[in-house]
């Protein structure tokens, strides 16, 4: 193999693991618009170096987990944005220190069905079309439960 060659088998494999492919980007805006959104809704909890990671769980019954300590949250799959942007708003409640007094038994989530910080995921209006008129909106609202609007 001469020089020529071996030069662009690198160029070549350096480009395939280093670009990202054409559903990754599709991928990174709907999780970088999600946490915006997440990010508006809870004051922003850790000035904006929220670590979110996919690590797949066979068999989870959760869809995310969140260390507060480390501004981490980890995704048990990937998700489309419906799912996504709800998930991220719960989660980012917990890095913001979210507790329901009124809630003794898990404290750490609300029990109020209509609530982001319910345990189950539900649609919340600040993800719809894609979170972009939430974004637009002054910040600042909150709901009667206390959790922003």
């Amino acid at each position: 193999m001469t020089t020529a060659q071996r030069t662009a088998l690198i160029a070549t494999t350096l480009t395939c693991v280093l670009a990202p492919s054409g559903a990754a980007r599709a991928a990174d805006w709907k999780l970088d618009r999600a946490k915006a959104v997440a990010a508006k809704a809870w004051n922003d909890p850790c000035a904006g170096d929220v670590q979110v990671a996919v690590a797949p769980q066979a068999g989870a019954d959760w869809l995310a987990s969140t260390l507060p300590s480390q501004c981490r949250i980890t995704l048990a799959r990937e998700l489309r944005w419906n799912p996504l942007c709800p998930v991220l708003l719960h989660e980012y409640g917990h890095l913001a220190g979210y507790t329901d007094p009124g809630n003794p038994l898990d404290p750490h989530h609300s029990s109020d069905p209509d609530s982001i910080m319910w345990p189950f995921v539900h649609a919340d209006a600040r993800c719809a079309r894609h979170g972009i008129p939430y974004l637009k909106r002054a910040a600042g609202s909150r709901r009667k439960d206390g959790t922003p609007k």
